[in-house]
C-alpha cells in the first residue's frame, strides 16, 4: 500500500513539474510575441491593427482583434521610453536577428496584402508575380539595416522561390489574386431603380 501510495505521488510531483514548465514556456513564448508586437507596431508606423493582427496570429492570450490591440497598445506604454528610442535607432541591440525577422517579414507581408487588396478592389488588377515581388521590394525602407533588408528579400532570388513565397502569403492570409469582371456602364434609369431596390431591403 505504501508503495502504492509512493508511486501516484512520484506521478503526481512529474506532472506538476510538467505543468509548471509549460506554463514556463507558455510564459516566454508570450513575452517574444510581445516584443515582437512592438517591433511591428513601431515600424508600420505606430498602427495598432497590424500589430494587433500580428498578436492575434501569434498568441493564445487575446481572444479578439479589439483586445489584441489594446494589449499591443498598453505594452508600448509601459514599456521604458530608452527601449523604445533603442528599438527605433538600432533595433539589433535590442532583440536577436531571428525575433526581429519574424517582426518585420510579417509586417512586409501585412502591407503587401493592403497592396494586392487595392489593386484587385480598386484597380480590378491581378498583380502579376514579377509585380508582387517589385512591391515587396519597394515595401523595405532605406532606414532598415541592411542585411536584415537581405534576409528578407532572400526567398525571392530565384524563380522558384518567388513562387513558394507568393504562395505561402497567399495561404497566410487567404488571398485570392484575381481581376474584377468590368460591366459596361449603367444608364440613369438602371442606376435609380438599383438605388431603390436596395432602400427597399435596408
Amino acid at each position: 500500500m505504501c508503495d502504492q501510495l509512493a508511486e501516484v505521488q512520484k506521478k503526481i510531483a512529474n506532472l506538476q513539474r510538467h505543468i509548471r514548465r509549460a506554463k514556463q514556456r507558455e510564459t516566454a513564448r508570450e513575452e517574444i510575441v510581445d516584443q515582437q508586437a512592438l517591433v511591428v507596431f513601431i515600424f508600420s508606423g505606430y498602427r495598432a491593427d497590424v500589430a494587433g493582427h500580428f498578436h492575434l496570429s501569434r498568441s493564445k492570450r487575446c481572444m479578439s482583434l479589439d483586445s489584441a490591440v489594446a494589449h499591443v497598445e498598453w505594452e508600448y506604454i509601459r514599456a521604458p521610453l530608452e527601449d523604445k528610442v533603442m528599438l527605433m535607432l538600432d533595433p539589433y541591440r535590442q532583440y536577436p536577428i531571428h525575433r526581429l525577422l519574424a517582426a518585420f517579414r510579417y509586417l512586409v507581408l501585412f502591407q503587401l496584402r493592403e497592396w494586392v487588396q487595392k489593386m484587385n478592389y480598386e484597380f480590378g488588377v491581378a498583380p502579376s508575380r514579377r509585380m508582387m515581388v517589385d512591391r515587396v521590394q519597394h515595401l523595405l525602407p532605406d532606414s532598415w539595416p541592411v542585411d536584415l533588408q537581405a534576409r528578407l528579400l532572400r526567398p525571392l532570388a530565384t524563380a522558384r522561390g518567388q513562387r513558394r513565397y507568393l504562395a505561402a502569403f497567399r495561404n497566410r492570409f487567404g488571398c485570392k489574386l484575381g481581376k474584377l469582371r468590368t460591366s459596361p456602364p449603367m444608364s440613369l434609369q438602371e442606376k435609380q431603380s438599383k438605388a431603390r431596390v436596395v432602400d427597399w431591403l435596408g
